[in-house]
């Protein structure tokens, strides 16, 4: 090969070079500008946007347009985790929209599923109980012949909760749901910072003793996490 042509090829691997960098440069500049113009917009509409370090271990792969999460989720933001058991998956909305929990189908036409929220509306309840009165007086969607079985106290990892088991009859379908809650209250120095968790569960009167024992094993998995700052 001549002088000539060498001299060629490292001015054609220069310049594909060059534009390589070009590339990731102009890559790396709409990124930012679209986080700055998500963050812009959440700011003017007063919406949260929550952005999420996720790690690769905890993320499932996402699917349509859900999050999907197998073995533990984590929320940051309201600072709890919870292991969700072998064979089951959590939905949640994907990355950016505000993500308080999820849900966990227990059966394929969705009857009967596990839902964790937390959010921070504990400053609008001056105790738990009244956040759980608050709860029980909400009327439930087609329902009927609403009857308290049990409530009682207990402890949601190192908080305080109440736990309540709720029966009815679905008026469409005439079939007997059992919901049971547990609904606990992290309290902070600044009052709008205390969080308002619950874990509910939703299932079928028949399939209530089998599912009990998967919301058994979230509760007793529930842990508090630092708050994201």
């Amino acid at each position: 090969m001549s002088s000539q042509e060498k001299q060629s090829q490292r001015l054609v691997r220069a310049d594909f070079g060059a534009s390589k960098g070009v590339l990731y440069l102009v890559v790396s500049i709409c990124l930012c500008l679209l986080v700055s113009s998500t963050l812009a917009l959440s700011k003017r509409s007063g919406e949260t946007i929550e952005f999420w370090h996720l790690s690769a271990k905890i993320q499932a792969p996402r699917v349509g347009t859900h999050q999907l999460w197998r073995a533990r989720y984590t929320n940051f933001e309201y600072g709890y985790s919870i292991t969700i058991p072998r064979g089951l998956v959590g939905l949640s909305p994907p990355a950016p929209w505000p993500q308080h929990g999820i849900e966990i189908t227990l059966s394929r036409n969705h009857h009967a599923h596990i839902l964790t929220n937390a959010d921070f509306s504990a400053i609008d309840y001056p105790s738990l109980d009244a956040a759980v009165d608050s709860d029980l007086k909400e009327p439930e969607n087609n329902a009927q012949e609403v009857q308290v079985v049990n409530r009682h106290r207990e402890w949601l990892g190192h908080l305080e909760a109440i736990r309540v088991m709720v029966r009815y009859k679905d008026a469409v379908s005439g079939a007997t749901f059992v919901e049971e809650t547990t609904t606990a209250i992290r309290r902070a120095k600044r009052p709008e910072e205390g969080v308002l968790y619950t874990i509910k569960l939703v299932t079928p009167e028949q399939r209530y003793e089998s599912n009990r024992k998967v919301f058994e094993s979230i509760l007793r998995s529930w842990r508090l996490r630092r708050l994201s700052q």
